[in-house]
């Protein structure tokens, strides 16, 4: 079995991906929840205790290659996983947001929740 890279940056699972490109658009402060899921579309999860919204996705990073393809052999996805996260006031705005990697070992959650630590 060996690995090898992937050419491009196809969504293997979850919504579509957002690019920082397609946030323009959005104002801390002025941006409603609403206004956001227009532009966005509806988010992977609510965290509504938190008021975050999540969007998640994996982009394929490459493919494992075993056995002899042309013989019976075959590929399997190596993803990495990504989420934007976006946190609203008590007003439904726009309070802040990120895209950022999800590391495999954690709860979406608890990125989540170490996002929303001061730093």
């Amino acid at each position: 079995m060996f690995p090898v890279p992937a050419i491009g940056k196809r969504v293997g699972i979850g919504t579509r991906r957002i690019k920082a490109s397609d946030l323009t658009f959005v104002q801390a402060g002025r941006t409603t929840r609403e206004d956001f899921e227009l532009q966005v579309g509806k988010p992977w999860t609510n965290y509504t205790d938190l008021h975050v919204s999540v969007y998640y996705w994996e982009i394929v990073t490459g493919y494992w290659v075993f056995g002899l393809y042309l013989m019976g052999g075959g590929t399997d996805s190596i993803t990495r996983m990504e989420i934007l996260c976006i946190e609203f006031d008590e007003s439904d705005l726009v309070k802040r947001f990120q895209i950022m990697r999800h590391p495999s070992t954690k709860s979406t959650r608890e990125v989540v929740m170490a996002w929303l630590r001061p730093p």
